[in-house]
């Protein structure tokens, strides 16, 4: 048994690292392998799935491809599997009620961290108009996984495309923006006053509430009141100009970098 055990990992090992022919075209599929043109219903065809109906696209990173794959297919039977790098891809042809989906992923989340202590993420896409959205899906995806690993505290283990578009979004503005295009005065702020921009910061995602931010800076609102007077008369503006906040609350974030 031990012999046999070591031969299996061998050969896994091996096709993990050759994929399969039909690992390969789930790659086509989701855009991932060239050629990237190819013809989706020839493509649906060999893989023995349907092109139209309600389809998803599920990422992991940081999970054991062969453990995503047993556990996919025992979920549905037609899931196909795929692998580049440190991510599993999952695309679930005739898929169930999101819910459903969501549930399945979850579970498999938890039973990884229980039994194989690993801290691994997931990202949903669906429901899908057919097979033909797989690899606009599947970018998304990997644009999500990407400003996690930025930012890991901000997005959910297992989150969707919709709940972390918002992070997403902003987290990709915000890496556009170069020194032009920061406010002197915040960069200034950062250095000289550390603790009032981190203040200012809390203040203005807070929408002004003092008592949120102070809450959450754990210090007495009064104390907030003059920390946000101060600021404005540091950096000569009021905070009671929509433009400004926007302005002040992007250069807060890119100074952070």
């Amino acid at each position: 048994m031990h012999g046999a055990a070591v031969l299996a990992e061998r050969i896994m090992a091996r096709l993990a690292h050759c994929p399969s022919t039909r690992a390969l075209r789930v790659q086509q599929l989701l855009g991932l392998a060239e050629p990237d043109d190819v013809d989706l219903a020839v493509l649906a065809r060999e893989l023995g799935v349907r092109v139209d109906g309600r389809a998803a696209v599920i990422g992991f990173h940081g999970a054991p491809a062969d453990v995503i794959a047993l556990s996919a297919t025992a979920f549905r039977f037609d899931a196909q599997v795929t692998s580049v790098d440190d991510r599993v891809y999952v695309v679930l042809p005739q898929t169930p009620a999101p819910s459903t989906v969501a549930s399945w992923v979850r579970g498999t989340v938890a039973a990884l961290r229980r039994e194989l202590h690993l801290e691994l993420r997931a990202v949903i896409a669906a429901p899908l108009v057919g097979l033909a959205a797989a690899a606009s899906a599947r970018a998304g995806v990997d644009r999500v996984v990407d400003s996690a690993g930025r930012h890991p505290a901000a997005i959910a283990e297992v989150t969707s495309l919709d709940e972390a578009r918002t992070t997403v979004l902003l987290d990709e503005i915000v890496g556009r923006i170069d020194d032009r295009l920061v406010d002197p005065r915040v960069r200034a702020l950062r250095e000289q006053h550390p603790l009032l921009a981190d203040t200012l910061r809390v203040y203005l995602d807070s929408f002004g509430d003092i008592a949120a931010a102070a809450a959450q800076l754990q210090v007495h609102p009064n104390t907030v009141r003059y920390r946000v007077r101060r600021v404005e008369k540091l950096l000569s503006m009021s905070l009671a100009d929509p433009d400004v906040r926007l302005v002040i609350s992007l250069s807060l974030r890119a100074t952070e970098r």
